[in-house]
């Protein structure tokens, strides 16, 4: 561990190292100071940190003379740091920016086995590479400044975290989770028993839930049964209706009936609801007192026979 913890740390003062010698002597004109990246790096300067990486060594980038441009890659010597659409706007900014001229992007990818959009390598530490760098120069052919210039506040590209420091977070990280675990092996069996005891709760209520709608749909299902039967005997036997006429006061004798009058109003009569036999009985009865019986209309006439020839009693 303290080998690996050694070797890092010269591994990072390498690149860094490499960084910061590749250099370039190439001056810009005022004009292009849009290429410039925020840390006030030249396009010269950043093409040169870039093509160190593949070779391993610092790669300055000169300054042209007059009446000439930077050329692509050889057969020998193409490599993906090269050979990529960064590295050629960069390079195209970078005699742009001294005023001279720059190659087309096919004639600069002439003698590249494999050509990538973008910067294939991992970026330098500390390096930050503008974002008109990542513009398209495949469509047109060509590093368009007009457009690099429009996009001159794009976002930055920079290095990635170094998968050292992701190992070592992820170790202490893992250390970390390692150690909360074995502190709380105590408590986790009283937590599985308030899991089970809670799962067991949850059971018992759906089962009661269960078992109270079984005894509902029965419930349901014999009260619907019962009605049909009940209906279905009425059906059978059928009822009397009763009708208004018949509601009467069972404590009077009689009931009232409307007739029509020869006057032509309507009159209510008292009308003996008794069977004849009795009605005569009752007549008797009310003659010995000296009582006139209340008469209907269809005995009256009898009746009129019967008192004529009862005697008079005075009292």
């Amino acid at each position: 561990m303290r080998l690996r913890t050694l070797i890092i740390p010269v591994f990072t003062i390498t690149v860094n190292s490499l960084s910061a010698v590749a250099q370039s002597d190439a001056s810009c004109l005022p004009y292009y100071n849009w290429t410039f990246n925020s840390a006030k790096k030249s396009p010269c300067d950043i093409a040169s940190s870039l093509l160190s990486v593949c070779a391993g060594s610092p790669y300055p980038v000169h300054a042209l003379p007059d009446n000439s441009h930077y050329v692509g890659p050889t057969l020998d010597s193409a490599n993906p740091c090269q050979c990529n659409t960064v590295v050629y706007s960069l390079m195209s900014a970078c005699g742009a920016c001294q005023g001279r001229s720059y190659l087309s992007w096919s004639v600069w990818t002439a003698n590249c086995p494999m050509v990538s959009t973008g910067y294939p390598e991992s970026i330098p530490s500390g390096l930050a590479i503008p974002g008109w760098a990542y513009l398209d120069v495949k469509t047109n052919d060509n590093f368009d400044q007009s457009g690099a210039r429009d996009h001159s506040n794009s976002t930055e590209s920079t290095a990635v975290p170094s998968p050292t420091s992701s190992r070592s977070q992820f170790l202490t990280t893992t250390t970390l989770s390692s150690s909360i675990n074995t502190l709380s092996l105590g408590p986790t069996q009283p937590a599985a028993d308030n899991t089970a005891s809670i799962l067991n709760h949850h059971a018992n209520a759906v089962g009661g839930g269960v078992v109270g709608g079984l005894f509902g749909l029965l419930f349901i299902a014999g009260a619907g049964g019962w009605y049909y039967f009940i209906r279905k005997r009425r059906r059978h036997q059928g009822e009397r209706l009763v009708s208004p006429r018949d509601v009467e006061n069972p404590s009077l004798p009689f009931r009232e009936k409307t007739v029509l009058a020869s006057n032509g109003a309507l009159e209510v009569e008292a009308v003996n609801k008794l069977p004849l036999k009795q009605s005569t009985n009752r007549q008797a009865s009310h003659s010995a007192l000296n009582v006139p019986p209340i008469l209907s209309s269809e005995s009256s006439a009898s009746s009129s026979v019967e008192f004529a020839n009862l005697p008079d009693h005075h009292v």
